[in-house]
């Protein structure tokens, strides 16, 4: 109620504006009412000039303050957008007298803030984190000491591009059921594709939820890498892609053959190959021959190359293993065949001995095993005997008379290859034999010659023991044979004992005794000139011979007449026994035909004692002998 005083009553009237719904009537009593109810939002201060007019003097003014108090209403909308990763802002405000306080409580996403101006607005503002995309609800409350206060609902959306957070890759096996599950971030719910080729057997599945499931069971022989590009989209911003890696793991297999052969001295190779995934390793396990080795590639292969050396022949059993990680290994058990052609290791030449067992293994190499055989004449009592294991035998007892060398051909076959051959010498050593006679007669004078023969091998040398006769010499001729030749000279007569010996290295050396007779023609050595025996007989003694000696010599005296000659008569002669030649002496026993020596006459006497002949041949009692003389 406006009052006034004055006389008379004043009016009242405003200049100004009202709230809505408020009203200012003058009563005509010289007061005036302010009433009414305030409209919702006219809450605030209001001046206006009310003026009191009675016509006398001046009129009465006041400047009059209305304040209407409204309880807080937050007029701003109950949701905003924002997107991460970019700065956004939304203002709140609140139609209020006085200026409501605004509050927000509820989680706000990392990066954005709620201000209060003081002013009856706030903002929420900010970047929104990576990751913080979503709904978050808030609840805003305006007060301004009014009754009730003013709260809102509000709905902070953070759109956030859609990004894919699960693996990039995943692995299966080839023949198990395998399952992997694509997640994603991003506000609204992404949506998920897939592009590219995936392995028999497995497939992609979008659960519409910001996920989906790659699973199956790979079908054989698809195990590999296979790229795939997965998609998230959900309208905001970029879609998000993915290269995606599926490994689908295949146990490994070995799938070249379980042999090959080589050839002892020719570059051979063999590849072995394996399939899997991840590509297996190779190894090898188990000796190979020399000259031969094994190498991995790393792409799933290997070679077993080389050239086997000599003597490598034979049959090599190994294992390739395929060998990758955390997979059930491969095993092959493979064979190497190393042919090799045969060689015989032999020594070329044994010796044995006539009657005596002998044996000599002939011995091969090469691969298949080879077969012997043997070409050639051998010794009656020995054979060849292939053992079938690469051996074979050559044994016997010689016979009799089968030394010397023989010359065989031994050769190895196996199919491999020329065949092995070998020349042979199988040598029959026989002891030495003297074959020729225990004897021989030369004549004094006469040219003569005698071979001495031998059987034996090697072929004996020969010497002999005892003297020889002047002119006469023994001669072994190296061939087995040796020769007793010349002309005995005179006075070379009679009978001479000879040891022969031939020897060739194998015992036992063969002897003879020989007998080697010279015979000579006889000779007359007595002077020329007639000598008288006491009994009145003479004979003639010889060149040289000294008056009352006899010389020795081959032959008979002969009786009857001399020729006559003309100073002295002519005599009878008879027999004298001539006295051994001092030259020609020799022990008893070694009496010689024609050398003249009366039986019963003992060996050895003296000249002296044939000079002491009677003339009837009979020596005289102890007395020199009277030379003989003519009258």
């Amino acid at each position: 109620l406006v009052t006034t005083t004055g006389f008379p009553a004043p009016s009242l009237s405003r200049i100004g504006s009202l709230p809505g719904g408020v009203g200012f009537t003058d009563n005509g009593d010289g007061t005036a009412t302010l009433a009414g109810t305030p409209a919702v939002g006219s809450g605030g201060v209001y001046s206006f000039t009310v003026t009191a007019h009675n016509g006398v003097g001046a009129d009465a003014t006041e400047t009059f303050t209305l304040t209407v108090d409204e309880a807080p209403a937050i007029t701003s909308a109950n949701h905003a957008h924002f997107n991460v990763g970019v700065a956004s802002f939304f203002d709140v405000f609140a139609v209020v007298f006085p200026a409501p306080a605004l509050a927000e409580a509820g989680a706000l996403p990392t990066g954005v803030t709620f201000t209060d101006h003081g002013n009856g607005t706030a903002t929420l503002a900010g970047t929104p984190a990576a990751g913080s995309g979503g709904s978050y609800p808030l609840t805003i409350t305006a007060s301004n000491g009014i009754l009730p206060d003013a709260s809102q609902s509000f709905t902070l959306t953070i759109g956030q591009p859609a990004a894919i957070t699960s693996a990039s890759g995943a692995t299966f096996t080839v023949g198990s059921a395998g399952s992997f599950t694509v997640t994603t971030t991003g506000n609204p719910i992404p949506n998920l594709g897939e592009s590219g080729g995936l392995p028999t057997g497995v497939g992609f599945v979008d659960n519409g939820n910001g996920t989906a499931t790659l699973s199956g069971t790979p079908a054989a022989g698809t195990g590999g890498l296979y790229s795939l590009v997965v998609t998230a989209r959900n309208g905001v911003g970029v879609d998000a892609v993915q290269v995606f890696t599926l490994t689908v793991d295949q146990a490994p297999a070995i799938t070249s053959a379980g042999a090959t052969s080589f050839r002892v001295g020719s570059a051979g190779s063999f590849l072995v190959t394996a399939t899997g995934f991840p590509v297996p390793s190779l190894v090898e396990t188990g000796p190979l021959p020399a000259g031969v080795s094994f190498v991995d590639h790393g792409n799933g292969t290997a070679n077993l190359a080389g050239t086997p050396v000599v003597g490598t022949g034979g049959i090599w059993p190994v294992t390739f293993t395929a060998d990758p990680t955390n997979l059930p290994l491969a095993v092959q058990s493979f064979t190497l065949t190393v042919d090799e052609p045969a060689a015989i290791s032999s020594a070329a030449a044994t010796t044995v001995t006539v009657g005596s067992p002998g044996s000599f293994r002939v011995t091969a190499t090469g691969f298949p095993v080879p077969s012997l055989a043997e070409t050639g004449p051998l010794p009656n009592g020995v054979s060849f005997v292939d053992k079938g294991n690469g051996t074979a035998t050559l044994a016997g007892t010689p016979a009799a008379n089968t030394g010397g060398v023989y010359q065989l051909t031994i050769s190895g076959h196996n199919g491999v290859g020329s065949d092995a051959v070998q020349t042979f010498a199988f040598t029959v050593d026989q002891p030495p034999a003297i074959t020729s006679a225990d004897h021989a007669t030369f004549t004094v004078g006469s040219p003569g010659s005698f071979t001495v023969t031998t059987s034996g091998f090697p072929v004996p040398s020969l010497t002999k023991v005892g003297s020889l006769p002047s002119g006469i010499t023994f001669v072994d001729n190296g061939d087995g044979t040796a020769t007793l030749a010349g002309t005995p000279a005179a006075g070379g007569g009679g009978v001479r004992g000879l040891t022969i010996t031939a020897a060739n290295g194998v015992s036992p050396d063969a002897t003879q005794s020989f007998t080697l007779t010279v015979n000579e023609a006889p000779a007359i050595t007595s002077d020329t000139e007639p000598v008288r025996s006491a009994a009145g007989g003479d004979h003639l003694r010889g060149p040289g011979e000294r008056h009352g000696t006899a010389q020795r010599h081959p032959g008979r005296a002969h009786r009857g007449a001399l020729p006559a000659r003309r100073d002295r008569p002519q005599r009878s002669w008879q027999r004298c026994r001539p006295a051994l030649h001092p030259d020609s002496r020799r022990a008893a026993g070694d009496h010689q035909p024609g050398l003249g020596r009366p039986p019963g006459q003992p060996a050895g006497l003296s000249a002296d004692h044939h000079d002491r002949l009677s003339s009837a041949g009979t020596e005289r009692d102890g007395r020199a002998p009277r030379r003989a003389q003519f009258r």
